[in-house]
């Protein structure tokens, strides 16, 4: 057997599969110290210009220390504004929020999956890079252990402008409370959590979340050089962007020298991939497969002709007209074997009259509509009668079917229709 068809899809040159790449860089006072050059900024910008001109990578930016700020305004674009980007990064203040950082990125994260058709969303790829060189400060502890800034972790918020030498911007570190966590690997963790958890929020194709750490050797053996005064905690840095990674699902990377710094060898491979033809199914919805064989079914109705014809007694000519119908009657019993309104699907239907069930006088159009054989027929008189009949059909054996009879306002009537003659309802 051969099979020709026509397989109407949308061209793949149509749909872009995106891969939306959003850079957490740090840029705390100890870069100064640890990326004096800004290599950090030349890394990300050669990322940029890698794919410079592919419409299906974006870019997005977030630069954190005491302050979270976005230079690409919390948006992914095609188009960063290289000279914004490289001119944030490059300029460090104080301390290393990386709660912060990271709530932020599930904000913008959130907000761009929203802004996306389920379509785009489904197609969509977004890697996320976290770069820094050290623990987060402040961190702060409830029950007051190994608590680094511990005046900003005890002081509430509202006193921070007049209570230290340095006045503290209020609006910095916006989920810091007095005396409560902040910043520890635990709630680190969860917030990477939640960011993975958007992939099945919003159907999205991936999201993957890599960790990066800068710790130049050079300069922590230098003894002129001012990262020290950082007090940088290598093994405790490298233990807690592991677990970023590993909550992530992404991988975990070090630099020990600011020029080696490089976001070229991330995953940024889109989702996309070749399709290919893996099961066909052909059905054919003009039969009906029975136990014996495979019986046509013109119309497509789910009955097959031999029984559509066998239901529907022939008309003047002596030729079965099957007279197609899709309507629901709803008929009412009043029997109490019935006690509700029962809706009967009636799939053929004619117009004939009882000639011989009721005097010429009184002659009314019917419609004898097909009922379930588990509609049961109530005993009392004043309703609705039913009878078995065997319709004529081409064939000579007779066919038990259950029939009733209502008149055109499908009042029911206890004249009876279904009879084994052929002349009872022409």
């Amino acid at each position: 057997m051969q099979v020709n068809a026509t397989v109407c899809t949308q061209a793949a040159a149509d749909s872009l599969f995106p891969v939306k790449v959003l850079f957490i860089v740090d840029t705390s006072n100890s870069m100064i110290a640890t990326d004096v050059m800004g290599y950090r900024s030349s890394a990300v910008l050669n990322a940029m210009q890698r794919f410079s001109g592919n419409p299906a990578v974006l870019f997005g930016v977030i630069a954190f220390d005491s302050r979270i700020e976005s230079p690409t305004d919390n948006v992914f674009t095609t188009t960063p504004d290289v000279g914004r980007v490289s001119s944030r990064l490059s300029t460090a203040d104080r301390l290393t929020d990386y709660q912060g950082a990271l709530s932020a990125a599930y904000t913008m994260l959130s907000l761009d999956m929203q802004a996306a058709s389920p379509a785009v969303r489904a197609r969509t790829k977004y890697v996320v890079i976290f770069f820094t060189d050290g623990v987060p400060d402040p961190q702060c502890s409830a029950t007051m252990d190994d608590t680094f800034s511990a005046g900003v972790c005890e002081v509430p918020r509202e006193m921070w402008d007049s209570a230290f030498t340095v006045p503290i911007d209020p609006s910095l570190y916006a989920g810091l409370q007095a005396g409560q966590d902040y910043n520890q690997p635990e709630q680190i963790y969860g917030v990477v959590d939640d960011i993975l958890k958007l992939q099945d929020v919003y159907r999205v194709a991936e999201v993957r979340l890599h960790s990066a750490l800068l710790f130049p050797l050079s300069a922590v053996n230098d003894p002129l050089s001012d990262v020290k005064a950082f007090n940088l905690n290598r093994p405790k840095a490298v233990a807690l962007l592991k677990g970023v990674a590993e909550h992530g699902q992404g991988t975990f990377t070090e630099f020990d020298d600011p020029r080696s710094i490089s976001f070229l060898n991330f995953n940024y491979t889109s989702v996309k991939e070749p399709n290919a033809i893996a099961d066909f199914f052909v059905t054919n919805q003009n039969s009906i497969f029975s136990s014996e064989a495979l019986n046509p079914d013109t119309d497509g109705d789910g009955l097959d002709d031999a029984t559509e014809f066998a239901l529907i007694p022939a008309l003047g000519s002596g030729k079965a007209a099957p007279i197609r119908a899709t309507r629901t009657a709803t008929i009412t019993a009043t029997s109490s074997r019935i006690t509700s309104a029962k809706q009967v699907s009636i799939r053929k239907i004619r117009t004939s009259r009882c000639s011989r069930a009721a005097p010429a006088a009184t002659l009314m159009a019917m419609a004898c509509a097909t009922v379930k054989s588990s509609f049961s027929a109530p005993t009392n008189a004043s309703s609705i009668r039913t009878a078995t009949a065997s319709p004529i059909s081409r064939s000579s054996a007779p066919v038990s079917t259950p029939w009733m009879c209502m008149t055109p306002s499908a009042t029911p009537t206890t004249t009876a229709c279904a009879t084994s003659t052929r002349s009872a309802c022409t």
